[in-house]
């Protein structure tokens, strides 16, 4: 062992030094190795309640999405001839039997100009002007840079925002004929290129190709124009693309609930309560044999986030109207463990029955904003309980304000000041048993020395022949 340029190995005392100090350290650091194993632990709590907070986040949110119609309400839709148009539906469509004619579709604006041979070849300086959407463009073209090409990329510099510039070839190969093409990036009448002019000499005879014109269908009998292909806005609920004209027979399609649909969303809300159920049950488990289930054993973070979400699943709405006040007369069955089964028969049963109050039952909200009232449906509940639990909020205490987190942050920060705690606890004791060590190995050098002297002593009177018995 070496220490500081001292080295020795039990030479002189025939003593094992090196392993006389390690287990002396050893039995010292078993201090160092408790509040490791103590941090450690603290640090599983960590990280055990980040995954538990991001578990009641998640039931937080789903609480407040379903809320809306588009996320609690599903629906299907049923179309008497494909290929017309492409449909999509939301939470808020209504019920009902529609009729789809479709006119015409939405087009842009397209001009070309007359044909050239070669689109490399040089027509001469000048300009190119016109307007779209209000803007007036003024191209200018150069000589060197005055073919065909160099005019469509001197276009699309310029205009390329509202405009797309192309050179296409309508004759043959042996037999080429090259035009200038100019079209609209958007459909609709209110995107016409006029005034489409040209001081080129070789750069002429700009004529229409296709009019910028809108979409028009016969939805339910009522004609209705866009400037594009899409229909957002017509039925609540239900947008449309048509991609086709019709004749004036068109086509037909259905809007239906779609309770199945409806079951799956609130199988979401079940879902994640039950994770954060389960997620509980599991840490707050004890045997002898093994003791905790999980860190987490019987934190109060986890008590006070079950506690509130037992309150808002199981509330009795006694305000709301008609048979629905309870989660059991629902189909919502709370099971031993704690956690919810929906019993199918009696779930489709009560949706079915009445939807109305199937969805009020949810989504009521109550008569004062931001409070948990008794009228409040599950889902306003469950969002305004959770949030409150865990949102950081503030208080004015004199002429300051104070902070006040939630139960999992402040959880966190009184775990994450005990593993600072530890840190420090740590370093204190190895620091500590670095002394130690330097005044063990110092105390053990001395011995040898000191048994090394008087072994010389010894050896020079045996040398000397003095103390030999006769």
């Amino acid at each position: 062992m070496t220490l500081g340029g001292i080295q020795f190995g039990g030479l002189a005392s025939g003593l094992d030094t090196g392993a006389l100090i390690e287990a002396i350290l050893s039995v010292e650091g078993r201090a160092v190795r408790v509040a490791e194993q103590r941090k450690e632990t603290e640090n599983k709590k960590l990280s055990l309640l980040g995954t538990f907070e991001g578990l009641v986040n998640k039931l937080r949110d789903l609480a407040r999405d379903l809320q809306s119609d588009s996320d609690f309400y599903a629906h299907k839709l049923t179309v008497g001839e494909e290929g017309i148009a492409d449909f999509s539906l939301a939470g808020s469509a209504t019920p009902g039997a529609h009729t789809l004619v479709v006119n015409s579709l939405a087009s842009a604006d397209r001009w070309a100009f007359a044909g050239v041979v070669d689109p490399e070849a040089s027509l001469g300086a000048g300009s190119v002007d016109f307007s779209y959407g209000g803007t007036a463009y003024n191209v200018p073209i150069t000589a060197g840079t005055d073919s065909l090409n160099d005019i469509k990329d001197a276009i699309n510099a310029a205009a390329g925002e509202d405009v797309t510039a192309s050179v296409v070839n309508v004759g043959t190969e042996a037999t080429p004929s090259w035009q200038l093409v100019i079209a609209g990036d958007d459909t609709g009448a209110d995107f016409a290129i006029t005034g489409l002019t040209s001081s080129v000499a070789g750069l002429a005879g700009a004529t229409s190709v296709t009019t910028a014109s809108n979409a028009e269908v016969v939805i339910d009998g009522l004609t209705v124009q866009r400037s594009s292909n899409l229909f957002a806005d017509v039925l609540q609920g239900v947008s449309f693309t048509v991609s086709r004209e019709t004749d004036e027979v068109g086509t037909s399609f259905t809007v239906d609930v779609d309770t199945s649909g409806m079951k799956a969303n609130v199988k979401k809300l079940v879902d994640a309560y039950n994770e954060v159920i389960k997620f509980a049950n599991a840490q707050n488990t004890f045997s002898v044999e093994d003791g905790p289930g999980g860190a987490l054993f019987g934190d109060n973070a986890l008590e006070g986030v079950r506690s509130v979400m037992r309150r808002a699943m199981f509330n009795v709405n006694a305000e709301q109207d008609g048979n629905y006040r309870t989660i059991g007369q629902l189909g919502l069955e709370l099971q031993s463990d704690g956690t919810i089964k929906i019993d199918d028969e009696k779930f489709d049963a009560a949706l079915t029955t009445d939807m109305d109050q199937f969805s009020s039952f949810f989504r009521a909200e109550g008569a004062e904003d931001n409070l948990v009232e008794v009228d409040d449906g599950l889902l306003v509940r469950m969002e305004q309980m959770l949030e409150n639990l865990l949102k950081t909020t503030s208080a004015d205490v004199g002429d300051s304000s104070v902070e006040i987190k939630g139960l999992i942050n402040s959880r966190r920060d009184a775990i994450g000041r005990q593993v600072r705690d530890y840190d420090k606890e740590i370093t204190r004791l190895e620091e500590r048993l670095e002394k130690l060590e330097e005044s063990l190995v110092l105390k053990f050098a001395n011995l040898e020395r000191i048994m090394s002297g008087l072994q010389s002593q010894q050896n020079s009177l045996l040398s000397s022949g003095i103390g030999t018995r006769r």
